[in-house]
């Protein structure tokens, strides 16, 4: 049979001034730049070590048949809430970040299919149009292998079902996770059996895995006996916002990404590619 290898990231929320954003200066409305951040600049690293340097050892160690890309939501920060933390008010620019992100990190490397799942609405649009935009435009000007929703004919999904060598797969944005740091994948084994128990109660096939994200943490279900639908939830691109500072999440988040590989019909064991954002410095008393 073959082997597939699956890239899956969300929560990059390009725009936002806590998150990824290409090095070089973006130019504004009215020709004045902003210049990306300390931050920033260290996520750009990682980035480009996520993208160029540690999904392509993988791919020379699975030498996969097919290599798949999910965009699991939030792909740019929009704006919203009367926040301060989006380099421009004006979601175009947001967009065009999201582009070179995307240019310049998966985008070089020979994915054979594109799948795009819509995030909240608040930084994404209403019925997530800036994700809708970015998929037709990757595919209507550059000609990737974006793969439209069979339901809608729409380039992105809220929910999209993905069958690969027998395996489903269930992917959607928001989930489930706990807050606490220790609790945070026991919940999500709690959430993994409310899935397969709602799909068997309706007769309905079980997802073998389930991708998740929005809470900018990576979590894994883990196999569980007798029981085998498994839930991982992605980590994010973006560091603590203000909005985060103010509900006291003690993580830090988690910055990165999630490669899944299906071999001969069979689901092997995640490989998170995961990087730890520095807390603040420490300030010396006088």
């Amino acid at each position: 049979m073959s082997t597939t290898l699956i890239a899956a990231v969300s929560d990059i929320h390009a725009g936002g001034t806590t998150a990824v954003c290409t090095p070089e200066p973006i130019t504004l409305d009215e020709g004045g730049a902003y210049i990306p951040n300390k931050p920033q600049k260290w996520l750009w690293k990682q980035w480009q070590k996520a993208w160029c340097k540690l999904y392509p050892e993988l791919v020379d160690d699975y030498k996969p048949d097919k290599q798949i890309l999910v965009i699991n939501g939030d792909l740019v920060e929009g704006w919203h809430h009367d926040s301060a933390q989006q380099i421009s008010i004006l979601e175009g620019l947001h967009f065009r970040i999201a582009h070179r992100l995307l240019e310049r990190g998966p985008m070089k490397n020979d994915f054979d299919e594109l799948h795009f799942v819509r995030g909240t609405e608040t930084h994404v649009g209403k019925h997530g149009g800036h994700e809708e935009g970015t998929a037709r435009a990757l595919k209507k000007q550059h000609d990737y292998p974006v793969i439209t929703d069979p339901d809608t004919g729409q380039y992105t999904s809220w929910w999209r079902r993905l069958m690969i060598d027998d395996v489903l797969l269930d992917i959607r944005h928001h989930g489930r996770q706990g807050q606490r740091t220790h609790t945070k994948d026991s919940y999500l084994r709690l959430y993994a059996h409310d899935i397969w128990e709602s799909h068997v109660r309706s007769g309905d096939r079980p997802p073998d895995l389930c991708i998740r994200a929005h809470h900018h943490r990576y979590g894994d279900s883990g196999r569980i006996h007798d029981m085998p639908t498994r839930v991982v939830s992605l980590p994010c691109w973006q560091l603590l916002t203000a909005f985060t500072h103010r509900i006291a999440i003690e993580d830090l988040g988690q910055i990165g990404m999630c490669v899944f590989v299906i071999k001969d019909g069979r689901l092997l064991e995640p490989h998170p590619l995961l990087f730890k954002a520095a807390r603040p410095t420490v300030v010396k008393s006088r």
